[in-house]
């Protein structure tokens, strides 16, 4: 995870694999504050992500809505692009939701990971849509594979029922 800071605004999160042992820096106040954070995350606890200003400017009105209703989303649980779309009173928004997720630029503190298809099907993810599936497992989030194939399939009914 690399974050990328200006006059003290997180303007966004960098996901990538990394191999056991790679370097930590702690560059900002907030590095270490992170650094547990995944430590938490990866040990399947509460992550408890910090509240961090985030660089909202040149974000917009529809975009930072859909963004702040995500964040809502609590650990375990999903929900598809039509439903978010839906939270933010737009129904119909559903392809305007998936742009606003491809361009998500805190990924993990807005956990665009967790959106998928109607149903329940693994859809885009900047970082790669093997990265979403591992997230994904590693939350207990089941769902449905796309294209490739991935072990972890949800029953053909919504499992959230």
């Amino acid at each position: 995870m690399q974050l990328c800071w200006q006059n003290g605004l997180l303007l966004n999160i960098s996901l990538r694999w990394s191999r056991f042992g790679d370097v930590r820096e702690f560059q900002t106040e907030w590095g270490e504050v992170f650094q547990k954070c995944l430590e938490r995350y990866h040990a399947r606890e509460d992550a408890k992500w910090p509240d961090v200003p985030l660089a909202w400017e040149g974000v917009s009105f529809f975009s930072r809505h859909v963004l702040q209703e995500l964040r809502k989303l609590p650990h375990g649980s999903w929900l598809s692009y039509k439903e978010l779309a839906g939270r933010c009173a737009k129904p119909g928004a559903s392809r305007a939701v998936g742009r606003v997720m491809a361009r998500n630029p805190w990924p993990m503190l807005i956990p665009c990971h967790r959106v998928l298809g109607s149903d329940g099907r693994l859809t885009g993810f900047g970082p790669g849509l093997d990265m979403k599936a591992h997230l994904l497992h590693h939350e207990g989030i089941p769902f449905k594979e796309h294209q490739r194939s991935f072990a972890h399939e949800i029953p053909d009914s919504d499992p959230r029922a």
